[in-house]
Order: structure tokens, then C-alpha cells, then sequence
């Protein structure tokens, strides 16, 4: 059964194949990173040779909520984004390198698991597509997000489309390194502001997570943090035995978002001060695995 978010979202807004113009002088980042020196994976991959970041992910990563709207903002995602209170991934490596990297975004809002593997899958289909030197993933918020607990994506579905994700990307960029995220602790986002009616008016009018925000029971939100630790489980098992594959340890779902990190348009979706923490979480998982 198609979940809601799948039906409720608009077309595709950000394709592989759409590429973010960054000049170096955007990238103003707040902070100078220490250029690491070891990979405790021994998984790395060469400064020099980094041109390309494609950034694969759903409303987060496109920064939905982050500025004054609803809209996507890209300039403040966590991934790609050139706005120096959110200090990127991109913007750290761009302080580090000397230079700007391309951002190709596979990222797009509603975007689950198994339809960003299958834009991934079209997008290297491509000859005439830049493949990248480093992918940043982060998924899943909205496999738990449904209209039911009973349409959330079950683990061996999230699994499948996961691993075919990871060789899709081996095989179509094989000498990239990949990031993947752990998916967030969506329920703190309910325990944050149910009780707030601001977020109450604004969940309202929102058009997804119906078993998180409008309506779910106590038992619907035990099932989301069951289910959220199923798919962390997944990509962690799923990052470990593909080749060149750094996890995040779970960092991001243990991240305890202040009310300050939640934007106050929706009450869902990460604020700048958000983004600028994914970043941070984000950047310490990877530095370790990028070499001078």
C-alpha cells in the first residue's frame, strides 16, 4: 500500500541531474575544520580528487522549513548549503580544499528509501551524469512517517531498498565514499511541542506523518521509535558490509533537538540551527576519512 507521503508530495523538485551553482565565494563557513589525519575505518578518500558531493535525501537535506517558508532552502542544507550558520559538509570541505565543489542533489521532499534508490538507479543510468567523489545519504524519517503505523516501511523492505541503494552507488561511482546517516528520533519531535498550540495549528495543516503528529496513539509512536531503530540497525549492518561506506554511529538519532533547531514554520523540519547540528554530526562521522 502506498503510504500518504508517497501520494501527498509534489513532483520531483531537486533530480540527479540538477546541479547547485555555488561560487567560491559563498562559502563563508563559521568555522575553520582541522584537516584529519586518520580513518578509524580505513575507508578515505583524497582532498585533492573531491569535486563532486551529490547529497541524497528527502525534505531535510533540501532544507524545507529552514528559511521563511516551506519551500526548499537549499543555501541552508546541512549537506550542500552555502549559508555560513549552518557550515555545511560541503562548506568545510570547500575551507579545506581551496575550492567549491560541485553539489548534485538526488534529494527531494517525501523522498523514502525505495524511491531514492530508484532516482539514484535512473540518474547513474546516465553516462552524461558527474559522478561524485562523496555521497552524503540521509533517509528513512519518512518510512516511519505514514498515514498508519501499518503503512510504515517494514525492515525487510527499507533493507532491500538500502542495499540496492549502497550498489547502485559502488557500481555507478566506485571509487566514491558514502555517508550514511542515521535516521532521527522523530518521535522527540512530538514530545517536544504537543503541547505547544502553535505546532498543534501548524500540524494541522501539515500533509504527512499522520501517525506521529495528528491522531497517533501512544502505541503508534512506540511503533515509530521500534520501527526508526530497525532501519538504524539496517543501515548500520547494510554501510559495514558495502565497500566504502562510513556509518554514523547512530549519532544523529541520539541528537537531542532543542527548540531552537526545529523551525518554527512547521514545527518539524530542522531550523537552520538545526541544519547546522546535522551538519556538525555529519562532519564528525566523515573527517576521519578524507586525507590531505
Amino acid at each position: 500500500m502506498k503510504k500518504f507521503l508517497r501520494r501527498a508530495v509534489a513532483p520531483i523538485l531537486a533530480s540527479w541531474l540538477l546541479l547547485a551553482g555555488c561560487t567560491p565565494n559563498q562559502v563563508t563557513p563559521s568555522e575553520s575544520p582541522s584537516l584529519p589525519t586518520e580513518s578509524p575505518r580505513k575507508v578515505t578518500i583524497s582532498l585533492r580528487s573531491l569535486e563532486t558531493i551529490a547529497v541524497i535525501g528527502d525534505s531535510v537535506s533540501v532544507g524545507v522549513s529552514a528559511c521563511d517558508s516551506t519551500s526548499p532552502c537549499r543555501e541552508a542544507s546541512w549537506a550542500g548549503g552555502s549559508d555560513a550558520k549552518v557550515n555545511s559538509v560541503a562548506s568545510r570541505i570547500a575551507k579545506l580544499a581551496g575550492r567549491t565543489p560541485r553539489i548534485i542533489y538526488a534529494a527531494r521532499p517525501g523522498a523514502d528509501v525505495a524511491s531514492a534508490s530508484n532516482e539514484v538507479r535512473r540518474g547513474l543510468a546516465d553516462s552524461k551524469t558527474p559522478r561524485p567523489q562523496l555521497t552524503l545519504v540521509l533517509l528513512g524519517a519518512n518510512d516511519a512517517c505514514a498515514s498508519t503505523s501499518a503503512d510504515m516501511t517494514s525492515g525487510a523492505e527499507f533493507g532491500e531498498s538500502y542495499r540496492r541503494l549502497l550498489d547502485d552507488l559502488f557500481k555507478g561511482a566506485p571509487g566514491a565514499l558514502t555517508l550514511a546517516m542515521s535516521v532521527p528520533n522523530i518521535e522527540q519531535l512530538w514530545k517536544l511541542n504537543h503541547e505547544d498550540p502553535s505546532a498543534m495549528r501548524a500540524w494541522s495543516r501539515f500533509w504527512g506523518c499522520n501517525n506521529l503528529l495528528r491522531g497517533g496513539s501512544s502505541a503508534d509512536r512506540s511503533s515509530i521509535v521500534n520501527r526508526v531503530t530497525e532501519y538504524n540497525q539496517i543501515i548500520a549492518r547494510e554501510c559495514t558490509a558495502a565497500r566504502r561506506c562510513v556509518y554514523d554511529g547512530g549519532a544523529l538519532n541520539r541528537h537531542t533537538f532543542r527548540t531552537s533547531e526545529i523551525s518554527g514554520i512547521d514545527f518539524f523540519h530542522p531550523s537552520k540551527d538545526g541544519q547546522r547540528a546535522i551538519a556538525e554530526i555529519a562532519w564528525s562521522a566523515l573527517k576521519n576519512s578524507i586525507a590531505a
